[in-house]
């Protein structure tokens, strides 16, 4: 269902807003929040495929929690809802990712994406064993090449792993989003929780599911000592985004790969 497009306004014209289930997808970077989309409809990027359904988005805001409707919470402040969310989390996954991204933001390694490819559909349940520590090899800032503005920064300290996405809207205004990884969940900066599965080894990989009205969102990171993936799903029933970043042999450039748009950004370390 079409929500909205973004206007000549921005470098993301054309691009559009759809929901699928309960969740809004914006075109080619996943979930969103619907707190999210009137942020972009108080820019002045949208333009809506009707008013009605501008004001039932507006509508879901104002049942929202406070920390879901708003942006630029601290790293802090993200770990203690990682510690006190529950798994019927507020409202509507994050965008990446993503991301995210992340994301919205699922990571899986890059070999392991095509063990992933048929067996996550048919055993949700299915983990695939990673090896540790990702955030070593990828901490720091890292920068893209193109003209407009995209960042990933890693960092951590013992028993967490915090990533943060920084995309360029256009018009000066960006997107930024922060992944929490500790002590089994992996939170994002508008109130989605997700809850580490049993038998995900090693530091900050796994499987990572989040679970209201009987639909279950999941999120598979992965690192396979060179490459880190996220892989998301919307509903165990539904196709996965994968996002992959792997790192040159000098350690100076690493090259984003999205599976929804087909296309590659090459990022160097600051």
């Amino acid at each position: 269902m079409l929500i909205a497009t973004f206007g000549p306004s921005t470098g993301w014209a054309g691009k559009t807003i759809t929901r699928e289930g309960e969740f809004f997808i914006l075109e080619g970077h996943g979930p969103i929040s619907a707190a999210d989309v009137m942020k972009y409809d108080k820019q002045g990027h949208l333009v809506w495929a009707t008013e009605g359904t501008r004001a039932w988005v507006a509508a879901k805001t104002l049942a929202m929690s406070p920390s879901q409707a708003s942006w630029g919470e601290s790293a802090a402040a993200t770990t203690t809802r990682a510690k006190t969310a529950t798994p019927l989390f507020q409202a509507a996954v994050s965008r990446r990712l993503i991301i995210v991204a992340v994301s919205a933001l699922v990571i899986v390694a890059a070999v392991a994406v095509i063990a992933f490819s048929g067996a996550l559909r048919g055993n949700p349940d299915a983990i695939v064993a990673q090896k540790n520590s990702w955030p070593n090899k990828f901490e720091g800032t890292w920068v893209s090449n193109t003209d407009a503005l995209q960042k990933e920064a890693f960092s951590q300290i013992p028993g967490r792993a915090i990533w943060t996405s920084t995309n360029s809207l256009g018009g000066g205004e960006t997107f930024e989003e922060t992944m929490v990884f500790e002590d089994g969940t992996l939170a994002f900066d508008s109130g989605t929780v997700y809850e580490r599965q049993s038998g995900s080894g090693g530091d900050f990989v796994g499987t990572y599911d989040s679970t209201t009205g009987g639909e279950t969102m999941r999120v598979v990171v992965g690192y396979d000592g060179n490459a880190l993936t996220y892989r998301m799903w919307t509903s165990l029933d539904s196709d996965s985004s994968i996002f992959t970043y792997t790192i040159a042999g000098d350690g100076r450039t690493m090259t984003y790969y999205n599976s929804n748009t087909g296309e590659s950004t090459t990022y160097t370390r600051q």
